[in-house]
């Protein structure tokens, strides 16, 4: 599918992955609208983007601003809702309601409100991503807000789905990604929790395959470390339910795995499990 041409709205484009996203809709030929909070952000990245962008200032967490936002833009082909705050992080036993309800009321609401106004203006074959995150799926201790968050967009997203057909819905989870949302750690912490990730990840067959990432437009996969890479090695993985970034169903996708991994069955998430070879081919080639 091209892009060239077509209109993108991006909220939360001003930083971390929705910008990333802009920079490559941009390489793409897309047509984009950036809209945010933080003007300074918004600024700062219209500086790296092409001049015809456009800038809007947003607050999802608003009714009215998002409302405002829709008279502005007028139709669109595709949006990436890739924004959050006023996330809830901590143990179940120390959280406060508050805290929980400001989490749902600014990622999941606004998520809600900012569709609410985009789906009459979609273009019939456009698309709606939704990023949310890790927490949504996978047991994090410390993370019971935003697995509730996370776990409920994607939930609604499913409805979605089916209820605007053909127009596309889709969730996006990436795992750890570097990006600004981490900035209210101290450094050593920051660097600690990478680190930690990147120790564990990727990992051999019966274990999650996601990489810790560096929120990096050219190359998603920076912070793998040259070490990391010496201990691990591409494979081939088969399934009929797997889908590759063509589309394809059943083709094979490449995984990066530890090299004491043998050939054989590898459990996937979902339930799926893939047959599991070495790559005898390059895996650009694949």
């Amino acid at each position: 599918m091209s892009l060239a041409g077509k209109s993108i709205l991006i909220v939360g484009g001003g930083s971390g992955i929705g910008f990333a996203t802009a920079q490559r809709a941009a390489a793409a030929g897309a047509r984009l609208v950036i809209a945010g909070r933080s003007r300074e952000r918004l600024d700062s990245a219209l500086a790296k983007l092409p001049k015809e962008t456009r800038v809007e200032e947003l607050d999802f967490a608003n009714s009215a601003s998002v409302a405002y936002l829709a008279e502005r833009i007028g139709s669109i082909d595709h949006s990436v809702l890739s924004a959050s705050s006023a996330v809830a992080w901590g143990a179940f036993t120390e959280l406060k309601e508050d805290a929980v309800r400001a989490a749902f009321e600014n990622k999941f609401w606004g998520y809600w409100r900012v569709m609410e106004v985009l789906a009459p203006k979609l273009a019939a074959d456009g698309a709606i991503v939704m990023v949310t995150g890790a927490a949504g799926r996978a047991a994090l201790p410390g993370t019971s807000a935003l697995a509730a968050v996370n776990a409920a967009i994607a939930a609604a997203a499913q409805v979605l789905a089916v209820e605007l057909a053909p127009r596309r819905i889709n969730v996006i989870s990436p795992g750890i990604t570097d990006t600004e949302a981490y900035g209210w750690m101290e450094a050593q912490q920051h660097q600690a929790m990478l680190a930690g990730a990147a120790a564990k990840l990727p990992a051999g067959p019966g274990r999650s395959t996601r990489r810790s990432c560096r929120c990096d437009p050219v190359c998603p996969h920076q912070s793998l470390s040259d070490r990391s890479r010496d201990r691990h090695r591409w494979w081939r993985a088969s399934c009929p339910r797997l889908t590759d970034r063509r589309g394809t169903s059943g083709a094979p996708i490449r995984l990066l795995l530890s090299r004491s991994s043998r050939p054989g069955r590898l459990k996937l998430d979902g339930g799926l499990q893939a047959t599991l070879e070495r790559c005898r081919v390059a895996p650009e080639a694949m």
